[in-house]
């Protein structure tokens, strides 16, 4: 009986807590010439990024420059349920996109109900403009995977 409970808990969060398979986990990558990786970089992550109009400014005005933010400043993340994504009074270092999973938002210090943030959703954007404090928490509700923008 044990046994039946345990194997079903696992087949059930058994895809739950696989991330999917990242950049940095593919070693040839690490030696595919810059250029194709650059490429590559700017196929993967423009689709993402240039729902934000910003970014889609960018994409539209200067090509080299927004492949130049796909190579050199986004990267992938995995963010496990439970999580915190983004801790209130810490300074934010990165603007987040939302690929996959549901994240909880607490305004201030978990003050009141949360706001969900899912698929299509970005965070932390303010960090693009301004050296920034976060204002609230995110914490994963199931597992999500991120891009993640560099501000810096």
């Amino acid at each position: 009986r044990m046994g039946n409970l345990i194997y079903a808990f696992l087949r059930q969060h058994r895809d739950t807590q696989q991330r999917r398979l990242h950049e940095s986990d593919i070693q040839a990558f690490r030696s595919m010439p810059e250029k194709l990786r650059m490429g590559m970089h700017y196929e993967s992550y423009q689709p993402t990024i240039s729902g934000h109009s910003f970014f889609e400014s960018i994409h539209r005005i200067d090509m080299t420059g927004f492949m130049n933010v796909c190579h050199f400043a986004i990267s992938q993340v995995f963010v496990q349920v439970a999580e915190d994504a983004m801790s209130y009074g810490v300074e934010a270092e990165a603007m987040h996109f939302v690929l996959s999973g549901r994240l909880w938002y607490h305004h201030g210090k978990n003050e009141g109900s949360p706001d969900i943030v899912g698929l299509g959703a970005w965070f932390a954007e303010m960090v693009v403009w301004l050296q920034w404090i976060h204002r609230g928490r995110l914490v994963a509700q199931t597992p999500c995977e991120l891009l993640r923008l560099d501000a810096k």
